[in-house]
């Protein structure tokens, strides 16, 4: 962890690699996946613990799924999205252009669709300060961003649902009534709530 941050504070020490013709340090996301790569090689060479142990175990398995599942909405989100940008912006801009906060729902959806706060903040930020939203509505509907909860596909709501061993966590017969929907809901409407009302109150 120490090592990321250092590595993240001082872009000089990641490897140089070439970018849209130029050469940058390499990114935070493939220096951070390095760094964990390492780690874990080091671990199994100091420690020597039994490799097919580690396979057979439940942490491995909910990982591999959950990157299964992941990878394959994000990448499946991201076309999806790339595909049909023209739509996204038009769309968003007739909502946003009749009432601002609706923007929140736009980074709701998209952030459901994509799997991902970053692809969301990448695709919908840009269209919101080009169509001239203000600053504080941007920032107070942020937390909406994290709509991936939604649809129980995500990485650590699978491992959760795989680690409790009491059976509590769980995706229901209707799959939308899983474990992590109330407490999702909540959070978000009653972070978007306070939210607003400090734009309302300061800005």
């Amino acid at each position: 962890a120490l090592l990321v941050v250092v590595m993240g504070a001082l872009p000089e020490l990641r490897p140089a690699v070439e970018h849209d013709g130029a050469i940058k340090p390499m990114g935070m996301a493939h220096t951070i996946e390095i760094v964990m790569l390492s780690a874990s090689a080091l671990i199994i060479l100091a420690c020597k613990p039994n490799g097919d142990a580690i396979t057979r175990g439940s942490v491995f398995h909910a990982g591999m799924r959950a990157v299964i599942a992941v990878f394959g909405v994000a990448w499946l989100g991201d076309t999806l999205m790339n595909g049909h940008l023209t739509e996204v912006e038009s769309t968003v801009s007739h909502l946003v252009e009749s009432a601002p906060w609706t923007f929140a729902f736009a980074l709701f959806v998209l952030s459901v669709l994509v799997n991902s706060q970053g692809a969301t903040v990448a695709t919908l930020f840009p269209i919101a300060i080009k169509l001239g939203i203000p600053a504080p509505i941007i920032i107070g509907t942020f937390v909406a961003v994290n709509g991936y909860f939604f649809i129980p596909n995500y990485g650590p709501i699978i491992a959760a649902i795989d680690f409790d061993t009491t059976g509590s966590t769980k995706i229901g017969k209707f799959i939308f009534n899983h474990s992590f929907m109330i407490p999702g809901l909540l959070s978000m409407a009653f972070s978007l709530a306070i939210g607003l009302l400090l734009v309302q109150l300061y800005y």
